[in-house]
């Protein structure tokens, strides 16, 4: 055994039992063999030193996934194998500091693209062009979606220009509430921020315990959620109506604080799962991939923020 390989296999013995499931899920077995081999005997010997709370027929790699369910978030770009075989030795590794930094920066794309947008972009094209363009740009960020989940290395390009186009898709929509609804876009902006300091703080100071029956509880609501738009917008393409969602009375409303609650618990299961990463030791480029995640789940919260905001002054209004 070489002196490297030694090392971590004495590291291998400090781990819990949890932190050599998460190693499993991240080291490259083909790459490291040995430690892998070596990390494999740890685990075994110390399955058989406890009790086993997995089903003993299921191998190493499947008992690691039903583990790595702890972590589960309903954000897809996140997913079970996000973190996965992304161990590499002598590379640098994702920090929080990084992940903050690269965090920031999209937000700052975000609100310039969304001032250009709003300040001339709008002013500049027809409402048939601004709806035209509007399609165009969902479609080119739902393609940088899939090539940043798929190619995340390459995720310091993608993701910059998936806030800038974002940015701009929101300046658009958030200037057209304005013309009809003064006021609304400045005020869920400064919900959207306090919402976001708040979570960072519940996160931190663990006021809300990230249990599985949390965690199943938020995914499975989300995912209906998804079921609900998704069904709204067929109603809508064959010419109908989903009855109260997209209302101003007290049910439509609802629905919107059930969003915004929503959003609000995803960020928080990001920000777990990609502390996971962390844990892990994921490469540094996985910084920026980590920030992509947190601002895909930042803009649907401001988004439904908005939707709310534009739905009250249309009550207070009297507006149908």
């Amino acid at each position: 055994m070489d002196k490297e390989t030694l090392k971590y296999y004495e590291k291998f013995k400090s781990y819990s039992l949890t932190e050599l499931y998460e190693v499993e899920r991240a080291i490259n077995k083909e790459k490291y063999p040995d430690r892998y081999n070596y990390l494999l005997a740890e685990i075994e010997s110390r399955l058989s030193k406890t009790d086993n709370i997995l089903n003993p027929n299921h191998n190493i790699e499947t008992q690691s996934s039903i583990i790595y369910q702890n972590y589960k978030t309903s954000n897809p770009v996140l997913n079970i194998d996000t973190f996965k075989n992304l161990y590499c030795d002598n590379t640098p590794i994702m920090t929080l500091r990084g992940i903050v930094y690269k965090s920031f920066l999209f937000i700052a794309i975000l609100f310039y693209s969304a001032f250009i947008s709003w300040q001339y972009i709008f002013n500049r094209i027809e409402s048939s062009g601004v709806g035209f363009l509007s399609i165009v740009i969902m479609l080119i960020n739902i393609y940088m979606v899939f090539t940043t989940i798929l190619i995340k290395k390459y995720t310091y390009l993608t993701a910059p220009l998936y806030a800038f186009l974002q940015g701009l898709l929101i300046g658009c929509l958030s200037r057209y509430i304005e013309e009809n609804h003064p006021g609304v876009v400045f005020q869920s902006i400064m919900i959207t921020t306090s919402i976001f300091v708040i979570l960072l703080i519940i996160y931190l100071f663990n006021l809300i315990p990230l249990n599985k029956y949390f965690r199943l509880g938020v995914v499975s609501s989300t995912i209906s959620v998804v079921i609900i738009y998704l069904v709204t917008y067929l109603f809508h393409l064959s010419g109908l109506e989903f009855p109260y969602l997209h209302e101003n009375d007290f049910w439509g409303i609802c629905f919107c604080v059930y969003s915004i609650i929503l959003a609000a618990f995803n960020f928080i299961l990001d920000l777990d799962f990609i502390a996971h990463g962390i844990a892990q030791k994921a490469p540094k480029y996985m910084e920026w991939y980590s920030s992509f995640a947190l601002t895909v789940t930042l803009i649907w919260l401001y988004l439904e923020i908005l939707n709310l905001f534009s739905k009250f002054v249309k009550k207070d209004n009297g507006w149908v």
